[in-house]
């Protein structure tokens, strides 16, 4: 009667470490959109000066 019991705790370990992997993924997207809208806007404002 263990095993099953074992086999769902594992199965929602994984599922937390893949929705971390999922959120993390998601957050360095952002971080990537948001430095190159920073790049943008730098260059915007060279063209201001």
């Amino acid at each position: 009667m263990l095993i099953p019991y074992i086999a769902i705790l594992k199965m929602k370990e994984f599922q937390k470490r893949t929705k971390l992997r999922l959120y993390l993924l998601l957050e360095n997207n952002k971080l990537k959109e948001a430095i190159k809208n920073y790049h943008k806007f730098l260059k915007v404002i060279d063209k201001i000066n």
